[in-house]
């Protein structure tokens, strides 16, 4: 029996206040004048997006990295094709539900494009993908950055 390792996805509060925002100003757009029918979408809307947001995670399974959003998987890493991990802020499109996000590039890129990432306990995600693949080139700096207030990240 191969072990598994879960790491749930870092939760950004400026990420999550973000989508909220959009969406509520959508909301209010299409139901200007319609104020029960406003809520309702209001509301079905912040369960989504708290769903969305707190179901993203990674698991290490074997030597493979299968990101999922509840159960649905969203793609796999096989980690012995991971060249390189670095730190990122990219704001695009990715399964990561904060803006601190580590970046992992992998072989043949022109056929793999990087994938962003944000688990909680970033260190001890790493130091288990390095476990497998020694070669992984790790550039996330340790010290406290531009991006960070206190020991809250966005």
């Amino acid at each position: 029996m191969q072990e598994k390792k879960v790491y749930r996805s870092r939760i950004s509060g400026l990420l999550a206040g973000i989508l909220l925002a959009i969406y509520t100003f959508s909301a209010m757009q299409m139901f200007a004048n319609k104020i029960i029918a406003g809520a309702m979408v209001l509301a079905v809307t912040f369960l989504f997006v708290g769903l969305l947001l707190s179901g993203i995670h990674y698991v290490i399974s074997g030597k493979t990295l299968h990101i999922k959003l509840w159960f649905i998987s969203m793609g796999r890493i096989y980690i012995p094709d991971i060249v390189r991990i670095s730190r990122s802020y990219n704001p695009i499109s990715s399964p990561a539900a904060s803006l601190k996000r580590l970046c992992l590039d992998q072989k043949m890129a022109q056929r793999f494009p990087p994938v962003l990432i944000s688990p909680v306990r970033e260190a001890e995600f790493i130091s288990d993908l390095k476990a497998i693949n020694p070669d992984i080139k790790v550039e996330v700096p340790d010290k406290n950055g531009p991006w960070r207030i206190q020991d809250w990240d966005i």
